[in-house]
C-alpha cells in the first residue's frame, strides 16, 4: 500500500496518482478506492489516426480504479481529457496495448491506449482544429460509447443527442478526439449548426 499526500506509481510509460494506492506485485494488480488520476501516452487519436505529436489521455475519477494487466476500470464521475476533447461518464473501461507489470521481472515496453469504453450518462465534447484554430465543435450525449484505436471503430448507443457547429465549407467529420485538420472556410463565410 502506498500512501501520502499524493502517492504515485509509474510503469510502462503510464502514471497513476491517488491519496492511497494498493497493489499486488505478484498478480500485477493495482486498485484505488478513492479519487485519483491516470496519465496515459497517446500517439493516435480515438479513431486510430496518428497525432502530430505525443499527447496524454488524462483520466480522473471520484469513485475508484482497478488495474489488472492490460485492463483498467474506473467508476464514479469519470472524466477523460485530451488536447482536443473531454468525456464524462459513470464508468470507463480502458484496454492497453501492453500489460502493465509491477514484478520487475523485465523491462516493459511503453503501453498506449488500445480501446476505451464508456458506460452510463456519456457526455462528450470534441474539437477539430487547423493551423489557424478551431474549425468545429461537437457535443454528444449517449448511454454508451466505444473507441477502438486498433480498428478505428467509433460507436455509441442511445438514446442520445448530437450537436455540431462547424465552419460552412469545413469537411470535418464527427469522429471524436480526431486529429484530422478540416479545410478552413474562406474569411466571411459563416457557421453551420446540426442537431440530431
Amino acid at each position: 500500500t502506498l500512501q501520502g499526500q499524493l502517492a504515485t506509481i509509474t510503469a510502462a510509460g503510464m502514471s497513476i496518482r491517488a491519496a492511497t494506492l494498493r497493489m499486488n506485485r505478484g498478480e500485477s494488480r493495482a486498485w484505488i478506492d478513492s479519487p485519483g488520476e491516470l496519465h496515459l501516452p497517446m500517439k493516435k487519436d480515438f479513431s486510430g489516426k496518428p497525432l502530430s505529436g505525443l499527447q496524454f489521455l488524462v483520466v480522473r475519477w471520484q469513485g475508484g480504479m482497478q488495474l489488472e494487466n492490460e485492463v483498467v476500470s474506473f467508476h464514479g464521475k469519470v472524466i477523460a481529457n485530451t488536447n482536443d476533447g473531454s468525456l464524462h461518464t459513470d464508468q470507463m473501461l480502458v484496454t492497453l496495448t501492453e500489460p502493465v507489470r509491477f514484478d520487475g521481472a523485465a523491462q516493459q515496453r511503453q503501453t498506449e491506449l488500445a480501446q476505451l469504453e464508456c458506460r452510463g450518462n456519456v457526455n462528450a465534447e470534441f474539437k477539430q482544429r487547423d493551423e489557424a484554430g478551431i474549425v468545429s465543435v461537437q457535443n454528444i450525449k449517449l448511454q454508451s460509447f466505444l473507441a477502438n484505436q486498433q480498428t478505428g471503430q467509433l460507436s455509441g448507443m442511445g438514446p442520445g443527442e448530437l450537436e455540431s457547429v462547424h465552419l460552412a465549407s469545413s469537411s470535418s467529420k464527427i469522429t471524436g478526439f480526431a486529429s484530422t485538420s478540416p479545410t478552413r472556410t474562406p474569411t466571411g463565410q459563416g457557421l453551420r449548426f446540426l442537431r440530431v
